[in-house]
């Protein structure tokens, strides 16, 4: 069951339950219809749901198959490709693009985003990267260039907020923190369809950062230390996991560090799940948070 509580930032949960729709479309006029119209993106119709069918994992610090160590910062989107993971960062002036090390190394800095810019989640189809900003209405397209980094190819206009991002054969998957997953034509950012994401009757918002595991959808929940696994013909959940031990541990490390990560005040806000990335061919899933100062790595989770 997901449970939405309110609360401080020591519950990790959001107070009240805001809803913020995704809303992608085109104008269409004739000479009898007046003023122009809008046409939505056709939204699937919720399916039953059953709660019975869904599988619940548990996961904390012991049972990580391994442990990477990683510069703490704002992870915004995690992502592995090539045999190479990618962390895309957020905050206005510190958003960025990174190739990270497996062995715990520096990390390479790929792209800076112009400091007026909120980076969110981070996709890759073929050799194109795909990166949401927040609020800004941009999202980008990059491609290397011969010395390695990234370089800016495309831009898109877009309406509404841009929080997860992720590749389903070939389309991007997009949420905006509320319970709907938009499916998006990488050439041009254009919605393609919508899905609500279920548990039994009930919406499971503030959707995040996103990963497409087999024929699945995996979703952070923000403010929460679950992450729900969706199928993506029918938005309902099939899976559920909870990382609560793991974040407990790990905001407990992090309390009581005497160099603070945060640059003032910190609370549970800044300690949130944050991060999954994939690997699908030794079945490992990447798992990581705001500010975490690593990563942790899980086998065998998904048959």
């Amino acid at each position: 069951m997901i449970k939405h509580t309110t609360g401080g930032p020591g519950n990790r949960a959001f107070a009240g339950l805001t809803l913020v729709f995704l809303v992608a479309g085109f104008f269409h006029a004739h000479a009898s219809d007046g003023p122009l119209q809008r046409r939505d993106p056709p939204t699937v119709e919720p399916a039953a749901c059953p709660e019975s069918n869904i599988r619940r994992v548990s996961l904390d610090r012991p049972s990580a198959n391994r442990v990477i160590a990683k510069s703490p910062d704002y992870t915004q989107g995690l992502l592995f490709a090539d045999g190479t993971l990618y962390e895309g960062t957020g905050i206005i002036g510190r958003s960025a693009i990174y190739r990270l090390d497996l062995a715990g190394g520096p990390r390479s800095k790929l792209f800076v985003l112009d400091r007026r810019l909120f980076g969110e989640g981070l996709a890759r189809i073929g050799n194109r990267f795909y990166q949401l900003t927040w609020k800004d209405g941009l999202a980008f397209a990059y491609e290397y260039d011969e010395n390695r980094t990234l370089k800016r190819s495309r831009t898109f206009r877009r309406d509404g907020q841009g929080w997860g991002l992720t590749d389903l054969a070939g389309t991007l998957v997009l949420s905006d923190g509320s319970e709907r997953l938009s499916f998006v034509d990488p050439a041009t950012f254009a919605v393609r369809r919508v899905i609500e994401v279920r548990v039994g009757s009930r919406s499971v918002t503030h959707l995040n950062e996103l990963e497409s595991v087999g024929e699945s959808i995996l979703a952070n929940i923000y403010g929460d230390d679950r992450i729900v696994s969706i199928d993506p013909s029918t938005g309902c959940v099939n899976a559920i996991i909870d990382a609560s031990p793991l974040v407990a541990e790990m905001v407990s490390d992090l309390d009581a560090l005497s160099e603070p990560i945060c640059s003032g005040p910190c609370s549970g806000w800044d300690f949130v799940l944050n991060g999954i990335a994939y690997d699908s061919g030794k079945n490992e899933l990447y798992l990581t948070g705001k500010n975490w100062p690593a990563i942790f790595v899980y086998r065998d989770l998904f048959s």
